[in-house]
């Protein structure tokens, strides 16, 4: 199998900001999917088979940086979004929320929290077949349960494990 795909846009926002990125993203699916019109999977897709799409959003460009690294290194083919805002995230989910396959969420990222983008999301009925996976500096079971009760997916602590992310990201 081909070594997974880090999405072209990964670096994006630190170069030019959210606002740019957008701008280049919805440029370049028209330019890279077959009819003109957006086509989930195909504009970001290089690798082999249907690669996972994957929003991470947090405030942390050294989380950015080690789940970049597992994504490269895991079995699963991925195309990787990086945001530093719940508002740039949420901004990604509403543009169209049947592309990304796990999002990866900081329950706190300064004044924002991690729950209001899932009642957000829940809200506006942007859920779809999308995984949200919440993350934190430190989640015991009883706070992960707490979590999944609520409406994640999962829950998983910062001191990540790579097959725990990759198990995530596959199922």
């Amino acid at each position: 199998p081909k070594k997974p795909q880090i999405c072209f846009l990964k670096n994006m926002q630190w170069k030019f900001g959210m606002k740019s990125q957008l701008k280049w993203f919805k440029y370049n699916i028209k330019k890279y999917s077959l009819n003109g019109n957006y086509t989930p999977g195909k504009a970001l897709n290089f690798g082999v088979g249907k690669a996972k799409n994957i929003l991470v959003i947090d405030d942390s460009e050294d989380i950015h940086y080690l789940l970049e690294v597992f994504f490269e290194d895991g079995p699963e083919s991925t195309n990787a979004v990086y945001c530093k805002s719940l508002k740039d995230g949420l901004k990604l989910i509403r543009e169209n929320h049947q592309f990304w396959d796990v999002v990866f969420t900081d329950l706190n990222i300064g004044h924002e929290k991690g729950e209001d983008l899932l009642f957000t999301i829940g809200r506006e009925n942007l859920r779809g077949k999308m995984k949200i996976i919440a993350m934190s500096a430190m989640i015991d079971e009883a706070k992960r349960m707490e979590l999944i009760n609520i409406g994640f997916n999962d829950a998983v602590s910062k001191n990540f494990d790579q097959a725990i992310i990759n198990a995530l990201i596959k199922y």
